[in-house]
């Protein structure tokens, strides 16, 4: 059974560009924490809002708190969970399997034990990857996907080098004018708020950059169409504008390879485009599941 989602009158929504300028990196009032047993690991989740369900799946690193820009404004629409992988805890699980698709497997089996009725799915960069594959591997297990930051491939060139090196070997050095700068184009370029490059470039290391580096390897040179060739959940793709990881080829190149899909642009976006963007892609995401929630 779909869920039917209906607009709350007289609820005033946030304009687009309301984070940017006025959030803080603090966790909201009303959000909840559990601790739930898979078959490999405890995982912790976070939950926040009220209405439909909607799992969001995190990037390669910074865990949930590095989306919080995005989870807070998807909170407006969506009863959000979310929760760490294996490993970005503790430390000793980057010596177990966390393959790719074992990581898809975990997400499925923690979207059973919810005991959610076909919920809809976000998934950022690294973890749209996860909810990509988890889709194809589980078909009928959820009931539409929204992914941003994702394509066929990661962009080559020198600058996906010099960011996995980053990411996986450098320390965090605020001070260093190179990572800051890369951190800025992450974020999209120009007029990024400084202290949205603070609270990402902090947040991020709060990965371990063993597991990082684990992750990074298990991406770089991924096909990604080719392992989901044929997927047929309704599928959004969010592409920014400005993302250097992500080319708009590679994006059109997967949506060609998935059966329901279509791609829509955030303009001046990053590949961290929901720190910057938190807004547009929770009313994106909004948008598209209520389209499909009320089909049949």
């Amino acid at each position: 059974m779909r869920h039917l989602i209906t607009e709350e009158g007289n609820f005033m929504r946030p304009t687009k560009d309301w984070l940017s300028r006025n959030w803080q990196p603090s966790l909201p009032e009303a959000v909840s924490f559990r601790t739930h047993r898979l078959d490999a690991y405890a995982v912790r989740s976070m939950e926040m809002g009220e209405g439909p369900p909607l799992l969001f799946v995190p990037g390669l690193a910074g865990g949930c708190a590095l989306h919080l820009p995005l989870l807070t404004q998807l909170a407006q629409y969506f009863r959000v969970t979310t929760f760490e992988f294996r490993g970005e805890d503790l430390l000793f699980t980057r010596k177990n399997s966390t393959s790719l698709n074992t990581l898809a497997d975990d997400l499925a089996e923690f979207i059973h034990m919810g005991g959610w009725e076909r919920p809809y799915v976000l998934g950022t960069s690294y973890g749209g990857i996860l909810s990509l594959l988890m889709a194809k591997n589980h078909p009928g297990l959820i009931q539409s996907l929204v992914v941003q930051g994702v394509g066929d491939r990661f962009q080559p060139g020198v600058l996906r080098y010099l960011t996995g090196q980053i990411l996986t070997r450098f320390p965090l050095m605020e001070a260093n004018p190179f990572i800051r700068q890369v951190f800025t184009m992450l974020l999209g370029g120009a007029n990024v708020p400084s202290r949205l490059i603070d609270f990402a470039m902090r947040q991020t290391w709060t990965t371990d950059q063993a597991v990082m580096a684990q992750r990074f390897r298990s991406v770089a040179r991924l096909a990604l169409a080719r392992q989901i060739q044929g997927l047929s959940v309704p599928t959004l793709i969010l592409t920014g504008n400005r993302d250097i990881i992500v080319t708009k080829s590679s994006a059109e190149q997967l949506a060609c390879q998935l059966t329901d899909c279509r791609m829509v642009p955030i303009h001046g976006g990053g590949h961290l485009a929901g720190i910057t963007h938190p807004a547009e892609i929770a009313l994106q995401t909004w948008d598209f599941c209520r389209e499909f929630s009320l089909v049949g």
